[in-house]
């Protein structure tokens, strides 16, 4: 423990809570100088402010990078059209024979075409809003984690930007 001349011949109470006899003034300049403590020793440790900020801004950075890496690996695909579009269906009743398209169209009058293709494309058009809103929400949560990320930087940042102690 380090003790000033000031203190020659008192009773002084260490950080560990014992109560220290300090020499007479003669005494204490014939003793020995304590080495000077290092500034982790006197500060208590290495971790201040500074050290605290740039850890929290480096775990909320990459917290949230790894979590914006995440929604944009899972990103939604795009829906499939359910039914062949109309050109396909050109292009492959153009190669039937006489008689298979004779066949094909009655089968075709007895059923109802026009309502099956109507309800694909309004399946394909509620699955395309669905899409969109869940583009909408994987965005929204894009834009969120960069946020983050830069909340992250900037704290890391302040954290530099402080001084050490000395």
């Amino acid at each position: 423990m380090l003790v000033s001349r000031q203190q020659a011949g008192q009773t002084v109470s260490c950080t560990c809570g014992a109560s220290l006899e300090v020499p007479a003034l003669l005494r204490l300049i014939k003793l020995p100088r304590a080495p000077e403590p290092d500034a982790a020793e006197s500060t208590g440790g290495s971790w201040g402010l500074r050290h605290r900020l740039l850890l929290l801004g480096t775990v909320v950075f990459l917290l949230a990078l790894t979590f914006t890496v995440v929604l944009v690996l899972v990103f939604p695909a795009p829906p499939q059209k359910f039914s062949p579009p109309p050109e396909q269906i050109r292009e492959e009743a153009a190669a039937f024979l006489p008689r298979e398209a004779w066949l094909v169209w009655q089968r075709l009058e007895r059923s109802d075409v026009n309502a099956l293709y109507l309800r694909d494309q309004l399946a394909f058009k509620e699955a395309v809003v669905r899409y969109e809103d869940e583009v909408f929400k994987y965005q929204l949560g894009i834009a969120v984690l960069l946020l983050f990320c830069a909340v992250g930087v900037g704290v890391a940042v302040v954290g530099l930007l402080q001084k050490p102690p000395p």
